[in-house]
């Protein structure tokens, strides 16, 4: 924990702080006050953003919520690594953008203390923490159970593809589509995993299903 600034214990839009040790502290705030009065019992919903999909590919955008919608980090992530034409055509982040921000390592621990015991979902998990790996230094993640929302929504629709040998896989604005939610600002990190409580919800309360 970073000392000698007082930070209001709140959940913090870090992508307003002024300066890299206030965002890293806002960071450290937000999960200590989150972690102290909210029922650590609810899922927690997280996506990136990155510089592309390749085993050298880093994130530049995180954002975690609760099953409630609690925003609890929302950061851009420094990296000197450009990112890809093709990863930034998605996600529209300037590089000149992540100057300032915090190093995904400076922030490592608190995700680390947020995550801990938790449920985690994202849609297409297996990449998101790939991805938070290969921007970590030795990230453990032994006491999360991860879930993946794309796998999980696949088998909600049952539309079998004997081509990919599983169910098909839909989009993230699609599966909100389903449940007659539109999916704005799609592809930055805080709308992407506001929309996965979405799909959960839907999912939680529909027929037998049990997510």
């Amino acid at each position: 924990m970073l000392a000698n600034l007082v930070l209001q214990p709140s959940l913090i839009d870090t992508n307003t702080a002024t300066s890299t040790l206030q965002q890293i502290e806002a960071i450290f705030t937000a999960v200590d006050h989150y972690n102290q009065n909210h029922d650590d019992s609810k899922p927690l919903f997280f996506d990136t953003e990155t510089t592309g999909g390749g085993k050298d590919d880093q994130l530049i955008e995180i954002a975690i919520c609760d099953s409630d919608r609690n925003v609890i980090v929302d950061t851009l992530i420094y990296t000197e690594r450009p990112s890809h034409p093709g990863a930034f055509k998605v996600h529209g982040v300037h590089p000149h953008e992540l100057i300032g921000k915090p190093t995904f390592t400076d922030i490592q621990s608190a995700i680390i203390s947020l995550l801990k015991g938790r449920t985690l979902y994202a849609y297409n998990a297996s990449f998101d923490v790939r991805m938070m790996r290969q921007s970590a230094n030795k990230l453990r993640l032994q006491t999360v159970e991860v879930k993946c929302l794309m796998k999980q929504f696949a088998d909600f629709m049952g539309n079998y593809s004997p081509y990919f040998g599983h169910n098909r896989y839909y989009s993230l604005s699609k599966a909100c589509q389903h449940f007659g939610v539109e999916h704005t600002n799609a592809h930055r990190a805080k709308a992407d995993a506001l929309a996965c409580v979405t799909v959960w919800e839907g999912m939680h309360t529909s027929h037998h299903w049990d997510y």
